[in-house]
């Protein structure tokens, strides 16, 4: 394995993580409407418009309290 393997490894990794990231912060934030937020942007995100969507929808909106 080169060093060139191992950048491109780490760049998906990154990316994946990038583009995953409105889901994660949503359900992190335990937001009440998670899973439609990790939809949209598993359906539309790819399209950065909806990406983008996603990521302030799962920052804005509102969080369930925790017991």
């Amino acid at each position: 394995m080169d060093l060139f393997d191992i950048w491109y490894w780490a760049i998906v990794a990154l990316s994946f993580l990038a583009y995953v990231s409105p889901g994660l912060i949503a359900c992190h934030r335990r937001h009440v409407n998670a899973r439609t937020v990790t939809l949209l942007n598993l359906a539309l995100g790819w399209t950065g418009l909806g990406w983008i969507a996603a990521l302030v929808w799962s920052l804005a909106g509102k969080v369930r309290r925790s017991v």
